[in-house]
């Protein structure tokens, strides 16, 4: 009985551990408005920090008249 208490226990651990992966490859396809060299433009939220690192700012531009 402890084998299968175990096992059920290991597959519970493998199949939570492949939802949380889901989730963060879901997390990380989500697109996000940065201003960058006077445009707005939409990128992953994986390639956020490089576009700020090269100077770009969080949010849409603001456009003045």
């Amino acid at each position: 009985m402890k084998i299968s208490k175990h096992l059920l226990l290991l597959a519970v651990a493998i199949v939570g551990g492949l939802g949380a992966a889901v989730t963060t490859a879901i997390a990380a396809d989500e697109l996000l408005l940065l201003c960058y060299r006077n445009r707005t433009i939409q990128v992953p939220s994986y390639l956020v920090a490089r576009y700020v690192f090269k100077g770009a700012s969080a949010g849409a531009c603001i456009v003045t008249q």
